[in-house]
């Protein structure tokens, strides 16, 4: 099974009535793809591989998740080479959620899929370091999608952020209540050169 897989290998009948979920290696869309499956959906996970130091374990901890859930079946798409600026100790991209809700948007329109899934969650300090995981920005990506929707006449694309209003100590809850084991998710920026996880950035700090 190829983690692997471009978009227009698929046909119709292969990823029709999926939800594409936007996934890296942390609990948040970890929990929005077991919150998705529960909810009786198929699930087309879709990662972002933009050059981030982290891709290797990233992909390692969303792969033990596809295995602990018994759902290799589901194919994943890599898109590379999006339009960065290198921030040292790793690769920042401008308006990141914003870039992958586009692409996310053109895959689902690409697999005649009706809705594109992301797991941010905004507290109340991240309005100011993060205002693109704000309920304000998710409603501003729906208007986006909607515009786009009628104007090119496909079919209406939702956009659904279902943990925006969650707080991180919630997420960690529905985590342990899908049956994640603690500790499989990856959310470190600058690991070690051993490759475990540094502690103190950002990531390890703030995200769960």
């Amino acid at each position: 099974m190829s983690y692997e897989s471009e978009v227009d290998s698929f046909t119709d009948n292969d990823v029709r009535e999926q939800s594409v979920v936007l996934v890296g290696g942390g609990l948040d869309s970890a929990v929005c793809i077991c919150q998705a499956l529960a909810d009786g959906k198929s699930v087309f996970p879709l990662y972002i591989d933009y050059g981030q130091a982290t891709k290797r374990q990233e992909l390692a901890a969303f792969r033990s998740l596809w295995e602990h859930l018994d759902s290799m079946w589901v194919n994943m798409v890599n898109i590379r080479n999006v339009t960065m600026s290198r921030f040292e100790p790793y690769n920042y991209v401008t308006m990141r959620n914003t870039v992958f809700a586009m692409m996310a948007y053109n895959t689902a329109a690409a697999i005649v899929s009706s809705e594109v899934i992301i797991g941010v969650t905004a507290e109340a300090d991240d309005a100011d370091t993060m205002p693109d995981c704000t309920p304000e920005w998710v409603e501003l990506v729906r208007s986006l999608y909607s515009n786009e929707c009628a104007g090119s006449g496909i079919m209406e694309i939702e956009f659904s952020a279902p943990l925006v209003n969650v707080t991180r100590d919630v997420v960690a809850e529905m985590a342990a209540d899908y049956g994640i084991p603690k500790g499989m998710m990856w959310s470190c920026l600058t690991p070690n050169s051993d490759g475990s996880a540094c502690g103190s950035c950002f990531g390890c700090q703030k995200v769960i």
